[in-house]
């Protein structure tokens, strides 16, 4: 396991990120973008985090389908493979979004690359994840409470969307994090200011243009207005999310969503936790089994702390 404080992971991971963006636009006949996106980005990682890459190929300025994401990618594999020296290099082409995973040694340090193509809504909610986070004074704070949540979910198994019992994404956490922080008043509602954004019948391709535009012209699509609010300690504001969880989820079918004058979709799930970009659900995955043990780990939580 890495050791190293996390912003020594960060450069080490953007120096991977960077050989690999100068081995495929140097090898790849086609005309490409290479996006990086996720907790490396947002600056919400921890010292094992992985670093996401998403590319476009510019000339495809359309939606692709699954098989031409997957024949795509397998020539990007066949670059990597020939042209970069890894511990571990595979292309996944069977999961849900085909993914390159290659593990390098930099510096002495495992970082996890992996690589995914044309899809815009990973790379729009970090652009407005880290906008959010950065409107407010405390920025700081709302990382360490960001990785001190996700941390607590790994640490007790609540925490991830495979296997027989899917529990919560980071993703999702994330979101549920900021909408507790709209919540309490310490950040500032996000409202989408483009008829691309926050709807359920976005189109793809217009969300590609907008990724393509760079991430200061996709800020302009939405709002958010500076916080001067002060945050309290990270431990305090932690036990205070936790509480904050267990009597969301106690309520059963809760619209969570970071966006303004959000309509309630008309589905009845244990949990619904809203992707700004698109409404879908994030943890539409929850099991039933997992859902209650999220409730009994937090209940254990919050009963222990506050026996001291």
């Amino acid at each position: 396991m890495n050791t190293r404080p996390i912003h020594i992971q960060k450069t080490f991971s953007l120096r991977a990120f960077h050989l690999i963006k100068r081995t495929i636009v140097k090898h790849l006949k086609d005309d490409v973008t290479l996006v990086p996106y996720g907790s490396m980005i947002t600056g919400c990682h921890n010292e094992n985090s992985d670093i996401d890459i998403m590319i476009f190929f510019d000339k495809c300025r359309y939606a692709m389908t699954r098989s031409q994401r997957i024949n795509r990618l397998a020539k990007v594999f066949r670059i990597c493979k020939t042209q970069i020296s890894a511990e571990k290099m595979m292309f996944i082409g069977t999961a849900k979004h085909p993914v390159i995973k290659i593990l390098l040694n930099i510096g002495g340090i495992d970082i996890q690359v992996e690589i995914c193509a044309h899809n815009p809504y990973p790379v729009l909610c970090t652009w407005i994840f880290k906008s959010i986070i950065d409107s407010s004074i405390d920025k700081t704070t709302i990382r360490q409470l960001i990785r001190s949540v996700i941390s607590f979910a790994r640490e007790h198994r609540i925490h991830g969307t495979k296997g027989r019992s899917p529990a919560i994404s980071s993703f999702s956490y994330t979101l549920l994090v900021l909408y507790f922080l709209q919540q309490r008043g310490y950040i500032n509602t996000w409202n989408s200011l483009s008829s691309n954004l926050g709807t359920t019948s976005v189109d793809d391709e217009d969300l590609i243009q907008v990724v393509m535009n760079g991430e200061d012209d996709a800020n302009e699509d939405w709002s958010i207005d500076e916080s001067y609010s002060e945050l309290p300690n990270c431990f305090d504001l932690r036990q205070e999310f936790l509480e904050y969880l267990l009597s969301i989820l106690r309520e059963k079918y809760r619209v969570i969503s970071i966006e303004n004058n959000f309509e309630c979709p008309d589905k009845r799930t244990l949990l619904y936790v809203s992707n700004p970009v698109n409404l879908t659900n994030t943890t539409d995955t929850l099991s039933e089994s997992k859902y209650y043990r999220i409730i009994d780990v937090l209940e254990e939580e919050l009963e222990w702390t506050e026996s001291y």
